[in-house]
This record gives structure tokens, C-alpha cells and sequence, in this order.
């Protein structure tokens, strides 16, 4: 019985003390994520107003925006009115303390939590219905500490042209922990016809998951992640000036990596779009893979604490002495070079007017054990990188790419009359003498297959063409 007793007055104490802990936790994350906030340039966090029950807590945070910054553009002209009141967005927080949750349905939990825009400005150029907000977000924190949550946008049509045209909303929803963030979302359509222009944009999608908390997203670089954004179609037409613009199927992916031993990162972005059509080009298949490999975590580090202040470094190493640079890059620099950092675009590739084409470049730095006193010694950076490249182009490729020099060297009415097809062949067999001439001349290859190939190595100061050496111009 007093063991039962014990612990039905323990289960009390935390029913009614744990909601004011949580309350007192609460009010901690959201200064603390208004000081991180702040911590990126650009972006200023301001707290309006916060009450804060037993059971409850009320805040209005003010967030402002800065383009200047954020674009790097200080020309940006940001003295119209109207402007600067979209600059800035107030969001009300309203959280319910846990153990004990009715706020979106009945269950357990830390904190239960709605997110909203202020957003009457939004109201003077689009039209959704007057019991939604523009974005809302809506969360629950288990007992364990893991964060749900979803995001949305409701529909909305433009106001200046509300019946033709349509948004058909963002949905959204994610989970956070101590060591992971995942989140998916997707706009199914955006289409819209102003006058002779026609714009539609069709199942964009972005998916993340990431090895970090969500609180600290903004501020670090340094973890394992897996970000893909992908649009199903865009398509865009003029009238009045006879343009017409689409592509299917775009994506990227972008993945870190962290080595096993945690000391280095790589990171990879994958580009591809299924088909792009512009005026009279087409291509289709188009992928570009990039890498950038070796990454030192020091480096990253020490860019994750230089990142805050970005607008005062750029003031003060102009100030800095040469010796000061130069320890600044030894602590920096030096042990990325060490490592030899890699940039590689792993596959070039695609079909353009019913040809193809395939690349590759590798691209890495070796042996760099200190820094030239000339940072801009030419012969010691060249004897330290190492640079691999291989272009495939098969015979009509060749061609096509070809006639559109000689067309670009042409005035455009001498242009125009090579539009007919007969006009074409002439230049193809121009074409024909040029490619005979650079394969004589050792600049391209034919492989077994009667495919163009270009293959330049530049290593130890020295460069090869086609597996012949060539004499660098420095």
C-alpha cells in the first residue's frame, strides 16, 4: 500500500508540476531559437510579446528580413513602403504544456504547439478563405522528446486575376529528435494566364533528412544529410512575343556524407531534367553529378563561427596585416590542402537534337604541405593539382555543335538565310573540313565506335591532349 501511495503521489506531483518545468523549458527554446535566429546574417528575431500560464504559453515573435544581406546585393532598393511591410512577418505561438494534450486531439505528450502568420498584408494580393492563415504549422512533443509536425498552405488564386488562376497549397510534415530531422512536402499545381502570358508549375516536392536536431539546422554544415527537391513540369508561353519554355521531370539531390573516422565530409549534388524545350532547342537526359570531396572538418568548423559575423569579417580583413592573413589561412587553409580536397563532376551528360554527349572532369590538390609566400605563384599550384577530363560526342553532335559556332560568328541577316535545310548542308560540309582538321591536328580522337573524344591530364606540371603532351601557355 505505501509503495502504491508513493508512487500514485509522484504520478500527482508530475501532473502538476510538470506543465510549469515544461512551460519554463518552453520559453528557454524559443529565446534561445530567436538568438539563433539572429545569428544569421540577414535575418533579425524580435520577441513582441510573451505570457506564459501553468499550462500554457502565448508568444508573438516579429522576424524581419534584410535582402542586402542575404543576396549580397547592397544595391537593392528597399525605400518603397510596401516593401518593407513584407519584410517583416509577425508569427503568434501558442503551446500547451504536457503531460496532459487536448490542443490537437486528445493524447500524452511534452508540448502540443500552433504556429500562425500574421499575414492581412498577404490579403491585399491573393484570396484564400477568411478562416485560414496564409502558412500554419502544427506540432506535438512526445514524452520521449521527439518533435511531429505539419506544415500548409491553403489554396489560394491571384487577386488582380483571381479566374485564371490557381494555387492548389503546400502540405507538409516532419519529425525532429536529438540526432534527426526528416521532413517531406509537396504543391500539387501553380498555374496562372495574364494577359497573352501563361505560366504553369506542376508537383514540386522536397524531401530532407538530415543526422541533426532542427534547432541547429541553420547554423551547421558539418552532418550527414539527404536533401531532394523535384518538379514534375514548368511551362511557360508569350504570345506577343512568340516564346514558349517547358521542361518535365527536374530534380536535384544533394547528400553529405561524413567519413568514418568523422574527420572529413563529402558532399554530392545530382542534377537531371528528362526534357527542356526553349524556342527551337531541345534536349533531353540532361545530368550533371557533381562532387566536392574531403572537406576538412576544421575548415567547416571554423566557417560555422566565422558564418555569424560575415558583414564584420569583410570589414575587418582589409585592416588585417599580411602576417595576420597568413596565420588566419595556415589555421584555416592549410589543413584542407593538406588533405586533398577533390571537385569532380562525375558525369556530363545528355541528348540534344537527336545526339549525345558524355564528360567527366576529376580535379584534385596533392601534397601540399604549406602555403607559397605568392599565393598567386601559378607554377606551385600547378604543380599540385591533378585534373583528368574525358568528352565523348558522337558524329552528328559534332556537327550540331559545329554549325551553331559558324552561325554565332555570323551577322544575323546572313544568319537567316542558312535557316532553310539546304543552306544546313553547306554548313555541315564547313563542318565536315573542321572536324577532319582538328583530328589531324591531334585536338580530337575517334574512337572504335566513330565518336568524337576529347581527353586532356594535367599532372606535375604537365599536360596532355589526347594522350599527346602540349605545351601550357604559363
Amino acid at each position: 500500500m505505501k509503495k502504491i501511495l508513493t508512487l500514485f503521489t509522484l504520478i500527482l506531483v508530475l501532473c502538476i508540476a510538470g506543465p510549469k518545468i515544461i512551460g519554463s523549458n518552453v520559453n528557454q527554446n524559443i529565446v534561445d531559437s530567436v538568438s539563433s535566429i539572429n545569428e544569421v546574417p540577414g535575418y533579425i528575431a524580435t520577441i513582441k510579446s510573451l505570457e506564459t500560464g501553468w499550462f500554457s504559453t502565448s508568444v508573438a515573435v516579429n522576424i524581419g528580413f534584410d535582402p542586402a544581406i542575404i543576396f549580397d546585393d547592397e544595391s537593392m532598393d528597399l525605400s518603397d513602403e510596401l516593401t518593407l511591410k513584407n519584410l517583416n512577418i509577425d508569427i503568434n505561438i501558442y503551446a500547451q504544456h504536457g503531460p496532459f494534450l487536448s490542443l490537437d486531439g486528445l493524447g500524452l505528450g511534452l508540448l502540443s504547439f500552433n504556429v500562425e502568420f500574421d499575414d492581412d498584408i498577404m490579403r491585399e494580393f491573393i484570396n484564400y478563405s477568411n478562416d485560414q492563415q496564409l502558412y500554419k504549422l502544427e506540432g506535438r512533443m512526445s514524452l520521449l522528446g521527439t518533435l511531429s509536425y505539419i506544415d500548409s498552405i491553403p489554396p489560394f488564386t491571384l487577386k488582380d486575376i483571381a479566374d485564371s488562376s490557381r494555387f492548389d497549397g503546400w502540405s507538409g510534415e516532419g519529425k525532429s529528435s536529438s540526432s534527426q530531422t526528416t521532413y517531406q512536402g509537396e504543391m500539387p499545381l501553380f498555374m496562372m494566364i495574364d494577359g497573352d502570358e501563361s505560366l504553369e508549375i506542376t508537383s514540386v516536392t522536397i524531401g530532407i533528412d538530415a543526422d541533426i536536431p532542427l534547432t541547429e539546422a541553420m547554423t551547421r554544415f558539418f552532418y550527414n544529410s539527404q536533401t531532394s527537391f523535384n518538379i514534375g513540369s514548368v511551362r511557360y508561353e508569350s504570345l506577343s512575343i512568340d516564346e514558349k519554355f517547358s521542361m518535365k521531370n527536374v530534380g536535384l539531390t544533394a547528400l553529405n556524407q561524413i567519413s568514418k573516422d568523422g574527420e572529413f565530409l563529402n558532399s554530392a549534388m545530382n542534377y537531371s531534367i528528362e526534357s527542356i524545350s526553349v524556342s527551337d532547342f531541345n534536349a533531353e537526359d540532361l545530368v550533371m553529378n557533381v562532387e566536392v570531396n574531403n572537406l576538412d572538418k576544421e575548415l567547416i568548423n571554423g566557417y560555422e563561427e566565422l558564418y555569424t559575423n560575415i558583414s564584420s569579417m569583410e570589414e575587418l580583413i582589409p585592416e588585417m596585416t599580411q602576417e595576420e592573413i597568413m596565420n588566419l589561412l595556415d589555421k584555416y587553409l592549410l589543413p584542407q590542402l593538406k588533405v586533398s580536397p577533390e571537385l569532380n563532376f562525375t558525369e556530363i551528360s545528355g541528348n540534344i537534337a537527336d545526339s549525345s554527349f558524355s564528360g567527366y572532369i576529376k580535379s584534385r590538390l596533392t601534397g601540399i604541405d604549406s602555403l607559397p609566400e605568392d599565393l598567386e605563384d601559378i607554377n606551385f599550384w600547378l604543380s599540385k593539382v591533378v585534373i583528368e577530363s574525358k568528352f565523348t560526342v558522337d558524329k552528328s553532335m559534332a556537327s550540331w555543335i559545329g554549325i551553331q559556332i559558324l552561325l554565332s560568328q555570323m551577322e544575323d541577316d546572313l544568319r537567316s538565310q542558312f535557316s532553310n535545310e539546304g543552306m544546313k548542308d553547306i554548313l555541315e560540309v564547313q563542318v565536315e573540313g573542321m572536324i577532319e582538321a582538328f583530328t589531324q591536328q591531334g585536338m580530337l580522337a575517334k574512337n572504335l565506335d566513330g565518336d568524337l573524344e576529347m581527353t586532356f591530364i594535367l599532372k606535375d606540371k604537365q599536360a596532355f591532349l589526347n594522350n599527346e603532351p602540349i605545351e601550357l601557355p604559363f
